[in-house]
């Protein structure tokens, strides 16, 4: 009888939904003693109440021991410390032992003179310290010349009674930080399974409803599910835009800030458009002869729109143009491949492309427009009968490109090989030699031809303006080629990786150059093989990797015979992007057939991520987002720097001329044989120079016998005791001090 009951399908949806609630118990309510987990708020301790210092002359070694209250994991430890002595050497041995004499982390380094300042080194321990353990941390000196001193803190006094320290000894810690740790729960491992234990409840108890569309709950489930099965690729692709726009602003904006250099002068010509100074990019910062002609002008114009409309910061401004930017390419996947656009859309979860949309780069509209340049291409190529108005779209995407980043001109390369091509078919194979191949080649050569004439009017202008075709000499450079190769195949390798979301495995390190070579060189003969032998005839699938592939070998080329940055995912994506398309492409059919299970499984990885970022996200406002610190950081430590300031010697966080686009800096300083009306002379085209208090101390206190009488007797005037301690001083370039 029982066996007859639980046979039927109402018996056993009754076992799925109580083996369901059983896990989901167990899961909320049971304990586990599998190990410790770290509380998300980091706690970290530094000097206590009281502290002093000790003079070391000789070898010597300062100990205290520590009993721990309670689970912690200690994160990392500082020591404070100065060498004022002239020719001081030495080394400093720290470390730590468990009550058995048992080393849990050592960490030694060479010290040589600093200054009278003191200095803070901070190790990272990353160790488990357990509750009513005793242990010991000594830090031995060995001094080989001179003497120095080290900052003594007693943490008796720390919140939370931390650590509790002994009474014999002293302790050299400055500051160390740390985590609380306890026991975890059923909950804590498994809490992922707690919504797919709730889903699959929900999906058994609901499922016999939704397919008879009973009641109101049955027949608005069924509802959604039928939208979904009839816009299945368009709510993916919706998924994948959400997805993005979260990514880009909880880790380029919310949790994590990221300016390069280039950035910062993205971000300067975007901010110079808007306040109407066009190329003159560094005209509100006091230099109004800087053209910017080391990048071009398209990207910087595209964010200072973006600002102008949203009314935003040129910084969050970027952000919101990447975003719209994958949108862009989430719509010219859905144009060109309907149903099966969802599928091509897992190229944009590549790992290097998730990183440029992080950054204020070039190459964030650059792709896009290669994307049109691929497609514009590829309805020429396979097209018959084309229209006129898509080599004007072919012209244009070459310039677009161009417009971008200066190797898009490669672009107008990659069009002239398949003009090359068209030309010796006509020539020598009869079947080509036809009225319509006649008109590809007159219409790939007259937008090669203005899309050629396009890109040498813009390097010409450059010239005129600058002095020369890009703003600086690209042609000197000295790199060990042998390095070169192996950073080359590295970044191939972890180009094939990214493709599965996924970093090169360490191991691949492990077989040298030619291994990794041979890698790589696999790689490309399959895709060649697939390109050549299973695409029945030339198609997207064929242009789109041989475009791909013609982009990479382009730059590797031009990377070998120029200066440039390493290789990497920067400049490699793009073409990464299409050879991954054309993949897919082969891919597709065998994906389609098992839609059902295949969809569904990405839906819900998609749907996991979303929630995860929104989540985390919603924990930001405007005041705690990292974007907002810095800002607040930069307004503090450069809040006296006036507009259209100079900075001398600077050696900060370049992050900061980002954000503030009205000031400008040089790594020249002030030199012992300058007279003070040699300094302004130089420095003559700008309002203003700001020097740090840091260096006014080293030439008027630390120093003065090193420079000239009237450059020390001027900064004397002009400073007082009290601000030397940080900050900047500003002196007009009349030789009046307006700021401190």
């Amino acid at each position: 009888m029982l066996k007859e009951k639980l046979s039927t399908a109402a018996y056993r949806r009754l076992l799925i939904i109580l083996a369901a609630a059983i896990g989901f118990l167990i899961v909320l309510f049971g304990r586990t003693e599998l190990g410790y987990s770290p509380k998300e708020n980091e706690v970290v301790a530094v000097n206590g109440a009281e502290s002093g210092q000790i003079v070391i002359t000789d070898s010597h070694a300062v100990q205290t021991a520590a009993s721990v209250s309670k689970n912690i994991m200690l994160k990392d430890i500082s020591v404070s410390y100065c060498a004022p002595d002239e020719g001081f050497s030495g080394t400093l041995v720290f470390s730590v032992s468990d009550g058995e004499g048992e080393s849990v982390f050592w960490r030694s380094f060479a010290l040589d003179r600093t200054s009278d300042v003191m200095e803070t080194r901070t190790f990272d321990v990353a160790e488990h310290l357990l509750e009513g353990e005793t242990y010991s941390v000594s830090c031995n000196v060995i001094v080989n010349t001179g003497s120095m001193r080290i900052l003594l803190a007693d943490f008796r006094d720390l919140p939370d009674g931390i650590l509790c320290m002994g009474t014999e000894g002293e302790t050299v810690l400055s500051g160390y930080g740390y985590q609380d740790l306890e026991m975890m729960r059923w909950k804590d491992v498994f809490r992922f399974f707690i919504p797919v234990l709730l889903g699959l409840f929900l999906f058994v108890l609901v499922r016999k409803k939704c397919s008879g569309a009973d009641g109101k709950f049955g027949r608005a489930i069924y509802k959604i599910s039928c939208f979904i099965r009839k816009f299945y690729s368009e709510v993916f692709l919706a998924g994948i835009f959400l997805f993005m726009a979260l990514f880009i602003f909880y880790y380029a904006y919310c949790a994590e800030i990221h300016i390069s250099p280039d950035s910062s002068n993205y971000m300067r010509a975007a901010d110079s458009i808007l306040r109407g100074n066009g190329f003159y990019y560094m005209a509100h910062s006091g230099d109004r002869d800087a053209w910017f002609a080391t990048w071009p002008i398209g990207y910087p114009f595209l964010v200072a729109c973006t600002a102008f409309i949203f009314q935003r910061n040129v910084y969050l401004a970027s952000k919101i143009l990447s975003v719209l930017l994958a949108g862009v390419l989430l719509i010219l996947l859905h144009c060109s491949f309907k149903k099966d656009a969802w599928i091509y859309s897992f190229c944009l979860v590549n790992l290097g492309f998730l990183s440029i949309y992080k950054f204020t780069w070039s190459e964030t509209p650059f792709i896009p427009a290669f994307v049109i340049f691929a497609l514009v291409l590829t309805k020429i190529i396979t097209g018959s009968h084309v229209k006129k108005r898509w080599y004007v779209f072919l012209c244009l995407s070459c310039v677009l490109s161009f417009l971008m980043r200066y190797f898009g001109a490669v672009t107008v390369m990659i069009a002239a090989v398949f003009l090359a091509g068209y030309t010796v078919l006509y020539l020598l194979v009869p079947k080509f030699n036809t009225k319509e191949t006649r008109g590809k080649i007159a219409g790939l050569f007259w937008a090669e031809a203005a899309s050629t004439v396009a890109v040498c009017s813009y390097l010409y202008m450059n010239y005129r303006m600058a002095g020369s075709f890009t703003g600086q000499d690209r042609s000197f450079w000295k790199d060990d080629y042998y390095q070169l190769a192996v950073n080359l195949y590295d970044a191939l390798l972890q180009e094939i990786c990214s493709a599965a979301h996924l970093a090169m495995p360490a191991v691949f390190s492990l077989a040298g150059i030619d291994g990794r070579a041979a890698i790589v060189l696999l790689f490309v003969g399959v895709v060649i093989y697939f390109g050549w032998k299973k695409a029945a005839k030339v198609d997207y699938r064929f242009i789109f990797i041989l475009t791909g592939i013609l982009y990479d070998a382009a730059f590797i080329f031009i990377r070998f015979h120029s200066s440039m940055d390493e290789f990497g995912y920067r400049f490699f994506v793009p073409g990464s992007i299409l050879v991954a398309a054309g993949i897919i492409g082969f891919l597709k059919d065998g994906i389609n057939r098992h839609i059902r299970l295949v969809y569904p499984a990405a839906l819900f990885v998609l749907a996991v991520c979303i929630g995860t970022l929104a989540f985390n996200c919603q924990k930001y406002d405007a005041s705690n987002t990292a974007f907002a610190e810095f800002t607040a950081q930069i307004q503090e430590e450069y809040g006296s720097v006036p507009p259209e300031s100079l900075i001398l010697g600077f050696a900060g966080d370049y992050r900061l001329f980002g954000i503030r686009t009205d000031i400008s800096y040089t790594a020249e300083t002030i030199r012992p044989e300058d007279e003070i009306g040699d300094v302004f002379a130089r420095y003559a085209g700008q309002k203003y120079i700001s020097v740090s208090n840091e260096a006014l101390k080293g030439i008027v206190i630390n120093s003065p016998q090193a420079y000239t009488r009237s450059v020390v007797d001027f900064f004397s005037q002009c400073i007082h005791a009290d601000t030397l301690d940080s900050g900047y001083t500003t002196f007009s370039v009349q030789g009046r001090c307006i700021a401190e």
